[in-house]
């Protein structure tokens, strides 16, 4: 019992999926939206700008209360994305070159997994027995830039 209100703490919990432009959560309560490039998480708004350029990938949101979260590759290609979430480093790697599957990990540490699905991309918990420490702000960010990423382009946010 402690161990679930650990969890929930943290903020990111159990299993997220992306339906149109709603994270939501197991029971299909909405988690985050994203509406013309606003990513709103609880009481959280993130402004999101893509500086990406035809050879690279680069996402950048600002909080109302001026925190930075970014991603971009860390490298040639998108197997790597590097991200910092108000200061909290992470690494997305796919896990095969032709996959499109990803492991988050935070200190070297996997802490969830995204994975593309037919109608929208996947966020869960690495290893459902232990809490990730993610906070669902993060958690929604970085599944949304994954989506951008890995999605086919017909599935992708505008």
């Amino acid at each position: 019992m402690a161990e679930r209100a650990d969890r929930q703490a943290t903020g990111f919990d159990g299993a997220w999926r992306w339906v149109g432009d709603e994270l939501v959560d197991e029971r299909g309560a909405v988690v985050a939206r994203e509406s013309n490039d606003v990513l709103v998480v609880a009481e959280q708004r993130l402004l999101i700008e893509r500086l990406s350029s035809r050879f690279s990938v680069k996402v950048r949101a600002t909080a109302g209360d001026g925190r930075i979260f970014l991603a971009a590759q860390d490298g040639l290609t998108v197997r790597t994305l590097a991200a910092s979430c108000d200061g909290r480093a992470y690494e997305l790697v796919r896990r095969k070159s032709v996959a499109r599957a990803r492991t988050i990990r935070a200190q070297g540490r996997p802490v969830a997994v995204v994975r593309p699905t037919r109608a929208g991309v996947s966020i869960g918990e690495a290893d459902p027995e232990e809490p990730t420490g993610m906070p669902a702000v993060d958690a929604a960010f970085l599944s949304w830039v994954c989506r951008l990423v890995d999605q086919p382009r017909a599935l992708r946010p505008a």
